[in-house]
């Protein structure tokens, strides 16, 4: 996985990109409200790491918060569109930290429902 390339791709046009590319890069994933996923994140430690999620096409989130607290690490959720990781400085190893998510597609019907998105960090030097 190369740094800066950060662009996600979900259904329902829900796209998220890396506020801080140099810093950080995502696996592509796709789903619906209501549906849990699993997402890998590489991030440099110490450094913040942002998820940005557009959002078009009817779908929006109605709640997002931190529904597991990262152990080597703080994860936040600034926004309803936004998912932020900073590692303990000094930190190089594993981390995962679970994201709850209640969102609403009114594309072709109504989907509504709350996810739980558990993210698993790679912390490099």
């Amino acid at each position: 996985m190369r740094f800066g390339s950060g662009v996600l791709a979900v259904l329902f046009g829900l796209q998220a990109t890396s506020v801080l590319a140099a810093d950080c890069a995502f696996e592509p994933f796709s789903t619906v409200p209501g549906a849990d996923v699993s997402l890998q994140w590489t991030a440099r430690s110490g450094r913040p790491c942002e998820l940005l999620l557009r959002v078009g096409n009817g779908i929006g989130a109605t709640s997002m918060l931190v529904a597991q607290q990262a152990a080597n690490g703080t994860a936040a959720t600034p926004t309803l569109s936004s998912i932020r990781y900073v590692s303990r400085p000094g930190f190089v190893g594993r981390d995962r930290f679970v994201i709850e998510r209640t969102a609403e597609s009114m594309a072709r019907r109504v989907i509504r429902g709350t996810a739980h998105w558990t993210i698993d960090v790679n912390v490099v030097p």
